[in-house]
């Protein structure tokens, strides 16, 4: 099985480059993906400031999107989680999105729920489903406390095994001085996190949630979408299989897909351009 994404493209033919592709191929899907704790604790002064940052966030984002014009599908994905978690908003082009205020539900902070619901949907036949090309998702976790689960690590180590997870971008903020200073908070954002020394930043009065969530993903998303593709980002991926030398029969993708080779049909797999 591939274990990574240039393994994944190995073998493949590479043919002309985005500016060769005509329509809907030559325009990049980005989607972030925004993880809020909705548990008791952040009733009240903290989920007024976490709704705040979206309102305050959002049109910046579509402000961006009309810069970047057709280079960039920008999309908007909410999930929330408390004791049971579930998602408030299936990716929406960010033009599209209209904020409507998150409620707190009560209850705990199940982290491995949230964490399952995210990882079903890190798929082709999810929500990295897309004509074009893909990048790799934004994804912000937002909590006030630590996990009231014990499974959320297993959880963690299969997403590490999902491609679209692990070149995401994966930040986290700790709300509240409590979160902050615990330790089984901090070692759980730490896991998620995509970058420990600079993937994790925290805001201790609620009225910074608005700064700091809105800065991170703001400067993040920027830099996203004006940096110079890595490898495979300009080159369409013909739609043949892999040679039988690199045929791992039935498996799971890394990407989250079921694929047989013996039933090969490429564009379940590929799609259109399966490229970051």
């Amino acid at each position: 099985m591939p274990n990574s994404f240039e393994e994944l493209l190995k073998g493949q033919e590479y043919l002309g480059t985005m500016g060769d592709m005509p329509g809907e191929a030559s325009q990049k899907s980005m989607l972030m993906i925004f993880i809020a704790d909705n548990s008791g604790s952040m009733y009240g002064e903290r989920m007024d400031s976490l709704n705040q940052a979206f309102r305050e966030m959002i049109p910046v984002l579509q402000k961006i999107q009309m810069d970047v014009n057709d280079a960039f599908q920008l999309s908007i994905a909410v999930l929330v989680f408390g004791t049971d978690a579930h998602w408030k908003v299936e990716p929406t082009p960010i033009l599209q999105y209209v904020h409507t205020d998150l409620d707190s539900n009560g209850g705990g902070t199940n982290y491995g729920k949230a964490l399952k619901a995210l990882q079903s949907k890190l798929t082709r036949q999810e929500f990295m489903a897309h004509t074009g090309k893909i990048a790799e998702p934004y994804i912000m976790l937002m909590t006030d406390g630590q996990p009231n689960d014990n499974g959320y690590e297993s959880v963690i180590e299969e997403l590490n095994k999902n491609l679209w997870y692990s070149h995401a971008q994966r930040y986290a903020v700790l709300i509240g001085k409590t979160a902050i200073h615990d330790a089984k908070a901090r070692a759980a954002v730490e896991a998620f996190v995509s970058d420990k020394s600079e993937g994790i930043v925290t805001a201790e009065e609620a009225k910074k949630i608005v700064e700091v969530v809105s800065a991170k993903t703001i400067h993040t998303i920027k830099n996203m979408t004006m940096r110079t593709p890595h490898l495979g980002e300009e080159q369409e991926v013909r739609k043949t299989a892999p040679s039988e030398s690199s045929t791992p029969g039935d498996s799971e993708n890394p990407y989250g897909d079921s694929w047989d080779f013996d039933n090969l049909d490429p564009s379940s797999i590929y799609g259109d351009d399966y490229v970051f």
